[in-house]
């Protein structure tokens, strides 16, 4: 059979194969420390990240900088999975070519606020290709 999943992040819902989901498994707490390297879901997009958590709060949930573009942000328990030292799968970034625009290349004379709203829009860009790809690899 096959039941209806809503993406995170996302307005759409698809049918998908029950054989093919699998239980959410919480990291242990214990090991959710600062400093520790994991994996998140970016809020944006709605895609797993390498992250290094910086802090827990009182609420629960973890302050994390995504390692590859420097963008932070909180995120509750159940968007959070400890990196392993097996290989994975490739997400569809790897075969996916993105061109980056040129005004939206970093350079030496851009101010710290200006790399940082370059790399979340790349970061955005290089998300939507990984959900393009992704979808048309469903097609």
């Amino acid at each position: 059979g096959s039941c209806l999943v809503k993406f995170i992040g996302r307005e759409e819902t698809i049918a998908v194969e029950q054989t093919t989901l699998k239980p959410v498994v919480l990291p242990p707490r214990a090991k959710l420390v600062p400093g520790q390297h994991i994996r998140g879901v970016y809020s944006e997009d709605g895609l797993w990240y390498n992250a290094v958590i910086n802090y827990r709060t009182a609420e629960g949930t973890y302050g994390v900088t995504y390692t590859e573009y420097g963008n932070k942000e909180e995120l509750p328990v159940h968007f959070i999975e400890l990196r392993d030292n097996k290989k994975r799968p490739q997400q569809p970034e790897a075969d996916t070519k993105v061109v980056i625009p040129e005004n939206l290349k970093i350079k030496p004379t851009d101010t710290e606020e200006e790399k940082a709203i370059k790399k979340r829009k790349i970061h955005n860009l290089k998300g939507k290709a990984r959900l393009q790809a992704s979808e048309s690899d469903r097609a």
